[in-house]
């Protein structure tokens, strides 16, 4: 495996979940709005899973406890908003529905905005900080990482890495039951 710059990793992840949002507000009926709702899903569990396992813990030793601590608290706040949404149904109600993926989005975007624009550039100026390795291990992380957002697995290390592990193979049989055995990759278009 050829390591990728961490910081390219974690914005090609923000890129295709702002992707399936614009998708989704162009979705003409409540069955594709699900799906790409189930995407979103998907994807930012994933992303959130692989920086709980890497990059959280590099924050912590390069920053100390308090930043560490802040993320881990949006990261919470997103998933209790993923599990919502998890559990919801756009047909019984779509402007629910709209109502929560908005609040997703909102999440989201305040989240990512701040680690690319601030986060991001800061860990990797300090020292000792190895982009292409933090990649590397970006990069193993997604082979178990969670694809569902589980509020109450352990979010720090050793836990969490073992919570996923043992969870992963699980979503992994939800999804192909959710994405009728067609788990489906998300290619935005290059910009």
């Amino acid at each position: 495996m050829s390591a990728t710059a961490v910081d390219v990793l974690v914005k090609a992840d923000h890129d295709k979940v702002n992707y399936l949002l614009s998708e989704y507000a162009k979705a003409p009926t409540t069955e594709v709005k699900q799906q790409l709702a189930y995407q979103i899903i998907r994807e930012l569990a994933m992303h959130s899973s692989k920086e709980e396992e890497v990059l959280y813990p590099a924050v912590k030793s390069a920053f100390g406890n308090e930043e560490y601590e802040k993320l881990l608290e949006e990261h919470t706040e997103l998933k209790k908003a993923l599990a919502t949404l998890s559990s919801m149904n756009a047909d019984k109600s779509e402007a629910a529905f709209d109502a929560q993926v908005a609040s997703v989005k909102r999440i989201f975007e305040a989240h990512y905005k701040e680690e690319e624009d601030v986060e991001l550039p800061k860990l990797l100026k300090a020292e000792g900080v190895c982009k292409m390795k933090l990649g590397e291990e970006f990069e193993k992380a997604a082979a178990h990482a969670v694809t569902r957002p589980h509020t109450w697995a352990p979010d720090k290390a050793p836990l969490n890495k073992i919570a996923n592990m043992m969870t992963a193979p699980l979503d992994a049989a939800a999804d192909i039951i959710r994405f009728a055995g067609n788990v489906p990759s998300v290619n935005p278009p290059a910009v």
